[in-house]
């Protein structure tokens, strides 16, 4: 309140008493009542506006003294605030230096070691911090601006990532690789965008320090290989592979393991669990199991061990090979190589134990001729860019802007894959006939040649929906010789065998990971993260796999909850969401129903908090996760990982005389805070 104002409030109750003494004074001097009466109103109106004015003077001054005491407590809450931030720092910093103290990692805690630190607190936890303050400003707020207040961060951080994993390689090379394989539906399409090149090629170690391990591990180059290619095939997260010819002529791959992959993988693990478990309790478990898997892949003894167990457990699916390690049991090493001079078999002229050609840092493996679908993918989507005259990134933007059924057209059809492949199969023999019949001059060999290859690309290109062979510079790729229809049935056909059957999971089956193989079959390599499932988790699998392939949401949220899942409220709902999730398909309606993958875990917690996820189930989920992405590059973006593993889960259980559940097409009860959560948007979306 004003001076002023206090001063008139005054005022008025100075002429109020003064009206009071004129109007005693009026009536001694007897003057008519009906004055007297008004004089007295007028001093009691006045009096009271008086009264009045000083009592909202004195509220007034309260109120700017409640106004002044809240004001400070604000800024007294906003220096807490800071502090508890710059403890929170402090005390992250502080857990990581104890981690990284531990005994599993002193050995590797040296100067590299420390560089390594400092470089996650320096460039990481900025990062981890920044989405975390936006996540909890944002609290509670609809999933729109939710979006939105992450879409910066995204935009500015991807790029930074991809420098990240490039410049400290490794578990962080690792993490880009999931992140990507993921796919746009699970991650962030910035970082999938950004982080797609580490699924294919990451920075190569020079020559020169690849040979100086090869030559420890099994013995000088000349004398094992007639041939060695410099240059890397593929370059991978903890190393790299490089083509080569043994004595005797069989090609192989040699994987070479960076010497300081596996103590910088423990530091760099260690420091993302403590933030972890600071920061993220949720994905605790996650990186645990990836960090027990991981313990394999620094053994390549152990991986060539698990690159045979695999190959015997497919030996009977015709259509896919795994490469056999050229290990003591093969036979290029079981008969001695042909000019070389080291014997197979001997552990002495390399420093490591020895099991053939394979040791704790080097695995040579036979090659398979083909190319991944990683690579195809790019090299299809390079080419679309290229025939339609914009960039990469406008044809990713356009392809994710598709509805399923949309994205299913884009592959071929099945007549034209086969009219294609029958079309250069009679040209290749049309054409070698020629030449070894009619032993035709080279011109004309080349007009044959040309003529033919360009009737089977005409009849190609005439199919709706076909996918043009490279014949000019703006085809597209030829597709896959093999069978592409069948893909799904195939591959899911492994997995169930894998899971059910043998009990052992790859856990990185990334696109990186499969290739499409020159003579038409699939070849599945990097056999380095394996998971071994018991009969009774397989039995616990494979009856949440019938469940939720049956549309069974109860008995689907039972058996999640048998799995390990707790969640705060314990609801039927919470579970079966997460069961389609893990194992359905993700245009299924219960997972849009939440906003699409990309959404369901900050749903899901916002409706009844996860406390503790699958644990040892989670590999396996992340292998659905990998082979369903992988299919959808390929044109299969609605795969129903339950519906087609449902068959082997049920031949399981009765090869066990286990009882297969009864299943009821039943749905479990929504929350009602489920549509305020969402938003009516949201909803409709």
């Amino acid at each position: 309140v004003s001076p002023p104002s206090r001063h008139q409030a005054v005022a008025i109750l100075a002429q109020a008493v003064i009206l009071f003494h004129d109007v005693a004074a009026l009536r001694s001097q007897g003057c008519d009542r009906f004055v007297v009466m008004a004089g007295q109103q007028a001093a009691l109106v006045a009096f009271l506006a008086g009264s009045l004015g000083a009592v909202l003077i004195v509220v007034a001054y309260l109120v700017g003294i409640i106004a002044r005491i809240l004001l400070a407590a604000t800024f007294v809450l906003h220096c807490l605030a800071a502090v508890s931030l710059a403890a929170g720092a402090v005390s992250v910093c502080w857990s990581l230096w104890q981690g990284v103290l531990r005994s599993e990692i002193k050995s590797s805690l040296q100067d590299d070691g420390l560089r390594r630190i400092s470089a996650f607190v320096r460039k990481v936890l900025p990062v981890v911090f920044h989405y975390k303050f936006v996540e909890l400003r944002n609290k509670g707020k609809s999933d729109e601006q939710i979006t939105a207040a992450f879409a910066p961060l995204n935009a500015r951080y991807a790029p930074r990532a991809l420098a990240i994993c490039q410049e400290m390689q490794g578990f962080y090379i690792k993490l880009g690789q999931m992140c990507a394989g993921a796919g746009a539906g699970v991650m962030p399409k910035e970082y999938v965008d950004q982080l797609q090149v580490l699924l294919e090629d990451c920075p190569p170690v020079p020559f020169k320090t690849i040979e100086g391990i090869v030559t420890r591990a099994v013995g000088e180059l000349s004398g094992i290989f007639e041939s060695f290619d410099e240059w890397p095939l593929h370059t991978a997260s903890i190393g790299q592979v490089h083509g080569a010819r043994l004595h005797g002529g069989l090609d192989v791959v040699v994987k070479v393991q960076n010497p300081e992959a596996e103590g910088n993988f423990h530091i760099d693990i260690e420091c993302f669990l403590q933030v972890a478990r600071l920061l993220f309790r949720e994905h605790v478990d996650e990186l645990e199991q990836i960090k027990t898997s991981f313990a394999t892949e620094f053994d390549y003894t152990k991986e060539a061990a698990l690159q045979r167990e695999a190959h015997s457990h497919l030996v009977l699916f015709p259509n896919v090979v795994v490469p056999l390690p050229i290990d003591s049991r093969h036979p290029e090493v079981a008969s001695p190589m042909q000019g070389s001079t080291v014997e197979a078999g001997s552990p002495k002229q390399g420093s490591e134990h020895r099991s053939g050609l394979c040791t704790k840092h080097v695995l040579v493996m036979e090659r398979l001729s083909g190319k991944s679908l990683a690579r195809w993918g790019a090299e299809v989507v390079e080419a679309m860019a290229q025939a339609q005259g914009i960039t990469k990134d406008e044809v990713l933007c356009s392809l994710r802007q598709m509805t399923p059924e949309q994205l299913e057209r884009q592959k071929p059809s099945a007549m034209g894959i086969w009219m294609y492949t029958a079309g250069m199969q009679a040209g290749s023999v049309a054409y070698s006939a020629a030449s070894t019949a009619y032993c035709v001059s080279a011109p004309l060999r080349d007009t044959l040649n040309f003529g033919l290859q360009a009737w089977t690309v005409s009849a190609f290109d005439w199919l709706p929906g076909a996918v043009s062979p490279p014949s000019s510079s703006n085809a597209l790729p030829a597709p896959p010789t093999f069978d592409l229809y069948s893909l799904p049935e195939v591959l899911f056909e492994v997995q169930g065998h894998m899971l059910f059957e043998s009990g052992f999971v790859n856990t990185d089956p990334h696109p990186g990971n499969i290739m499409f193989l020159d003579d038409g079959r699939l070849g599945l390599i990097d056999w380095g993260q394996v998971k071994r499932l018991t009969v009774e988790q397989r039995c616990q699998l494979a009856r949440a796999v019938i469940a939720v392939a049956d549309d069974d949401e109860i008995l689907a949220a039972s058996f999640m909850r048998a799995m390990g899942m707790r969640t705060a409220k314990d609801l039927d709902w919470t579970y079966s969401r997460q069961a389609y999730f893990f194992l359905a398909s993700w245009s299924d309606p219960r997972v849009l129903e939440i906003g699409g993958p990309l959404k369901v875990e900050e749903v899901l917690n916002k409706v009844d908090r996860i406390e503790e996820g699958v644990g040892e189930f989670w590999m396996p989920m992340r292998n659905q996760f990998f082979t369903r992405q992988c299919l959808a590059m390929l044109g299969f973006p609605r795969v129903n990982s339950a519906c087609l593993l449902r068959p082997a889960a049920v031949r399981f259980l009765e090869s066990r005389r286990m009882l297969v559940p009864r299943t009821t097409r039943r749905a479990a009860a929504p929350p009602p805070e489920l549509h305020g959560i969402l938003g009516s948007h949201a909803k409709r979306e």
